[in-house]
Protein backbone atom coordinates (compact mmCIF):
# COMPACT_ATOMS: atom_id res chain seq x y z
CA UNK A 1 0.00 0.00 0.00
CA UNK A 2 1.27 3.33 -0.62
CA UNK A 3 1.26 6.73 0.79
CA UNK A 4 -1.17 10.03 0.94
CA UNK A 5 -0.13 13.26 1.53
CA UNK A 6 -1.88 15.98 1.71
CA UNK A 7 -0.60 19.54 0.51
CA UNK A 8 -1.80 22.74 3.19
CA UNK A 9 -3.54 23.75 0.34
CA UNK A 10 -5.23 20.50 -0.06
CA UNK A 11 -6.24 20.54 3.46
CA UNK A 12 -7.50 24.62 3.36
CA UNK A 13 -9.54 23.26 0.32
CA UNK A 14 -11.62 20.60 2.38
CA UNK A 15 -11.56 22.35 5.56
CA UNK A 16 -13.31 25.55 3.24
CA UNK A 17 -15.83 23.05 1.85
CA UNK A 18 -16.77 21.15 4.74
CA UNK A 19 -17.52 24.81 6.98
CA UNK A 20 -19.41 26.14 3.78
CA UNK A 21 -21.52 23.06 3.79
CA UNK A 22 -21.83 23.39 7.65
CA UNK A 23 -23.56 26.88 7.45
CA UNK A 24 -26.25 25.11 5.48
CA UNK A 25 -26.25 21.51 7.09
CA UNK A 26 -24.27 20.17 9.13
CA UNK A 27 -24.85 16.58 8.97
CA UNK A 28 -24.02 16.86 5.08
CA UNK A 29 -21.13 18.71 5.57
CA UNK A 30 -19.55 16.20 7.64
CA UNK A 31 -20.87 13.50 5.28
CA UNK A 32 -19.17 15.18 2.09
CA UNK A 33 -15.84 15.15 3.92
CA UNK A 34 -15.87 11.81 5.18
CA UNK A 35 -16.94 10.61 1.26
CA UNK A 36 -13.87 12.80 -0.06
CA UNK A 37 -11.54 11.43 2.74
CA UNK A 38 -12.64 7.91 1.88
CA UNK A 39 -12.40 8.65 -1.76
CA UNK A 40 -8.95 9.84 -1.15
CA UNK A 41 -7.72 6.64 1.12
CA UNK A 42 -9.20 4.52 -1.59
CA UNK A 43 -5.47 5.87 -3.52
CA UNK A 44 -3.63 4.04 -0.91
CA UNK A 45 -3.99 0.77 -2.66
CA UNK A 46 -5.29 2.04 -6.01
CA UNK A 47 -2.97 5.09 -7.38
CA UNK A 48 -4.05 4.79 -10.86
CA UNK A 49 -7.90 5.01 -10.05
CA UNK A 50 -8.69 8.68 -11.23
CA UNK A 51 -7.96 9.47 -14.89
CA UNK A 52 -5.06 11.71 -16.32
CA UNK A 53 -5.92 15.31 -16.07
CA UNK A 54 -3.65 16.06 -19.23
CA UNK A 55 -1.83 14.42 -21.60
CA UNK A 56 1.19 16.76 -20.81
CA UNK A 57 1.37 15.58 -16.73
CA UNK A 58 0.41 12.35 -16.62
CA UNK A 59 1.05 11.90 -13.15
CA UNK A 60 -1.51 14.46 -12.36
CA UNK A 61 -5.33 12.52 -11.99
CA UNK A 62 -8.41 13.40 -10.91
CA UNK A 63 -10.49 11.17 -8.70
CA UNK A 64 -14.28 11.68 -8.29
CA UNK A 65 -16.47 11.98 -5.51
CA UNK A 66 -20.04 13.42 -5.92
CA UNK A 67 -19.57 17.13 -7.22
CA UNK A 68 -15.88 17.40 -6.15
CA UNK A 69 -12.74 16.51 -8.18
CA UNK A 70 -9.69 15.66 -6.10
CA UNK A 71 -7.17 16.47 -7.95
CA UNK A 72 -3.97 14.59 -7.06
CA UNK A 73 -0.39 13.67 -8.20
CA UNK A 74 1.36 10.16 -8.22
CA UNK A 75 4.28 9.32 -6.67
CA UNK A 76 6.38 6.62 -6.56
CA UNK A 77 5.44 5.66 -3.08
CA UNK A 78 2.17 6.29 -3.23
CA UNK A 79 0.05 10.02 -4.16
CA UNK A 80 -0.55 13.90 -3.08
CA UNK A 81 -3.59 15.35 -3.01
CA UNK A 82 -3.20 19.17 -4.35
CA UNK A 83 -6.86 20.29 -4.05
CA UNK A 84 -9.97 19.38 -3.62
CA UNK A 85 -12.61 21.24 -5.84
CA UNK A 86 -16.03 21.60 -6.74
CA UNK A 87 -16.70 20.20 -10.29
CA UNK A 88 -18.20 23.64 -11.38
CA UNK A 89 -14.78 25.29 -10.73
CA UNK A 90 -12.41 26.00 -13.60
CA UNK A 91 -9.67 23.99 -12.92
CA UNK A 92 -7.16 25.63 -15.30
CA UNK A 93 -7.36 29.01 -13.27
CA UNK A 94 -5.74 26.89 -10.27
CA UNK A 95 -3.20 24.54 -12.52
CA UNK A 96 -2.16 27.00 -15.56
CA UNK A 97 -0.12 25.03 -16.73
CA UNK A 98 -3.08 22.77 -17.76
Amino acid sequence: MGSVRWTPEAVEWLTRIRDYLAERNPTAAAKVARGIYSQVQRLRAHPDLGYVLNAKHPTVRCLLFGHYQIIYRRLDDGVEILGIFHASLNLERFFPSF
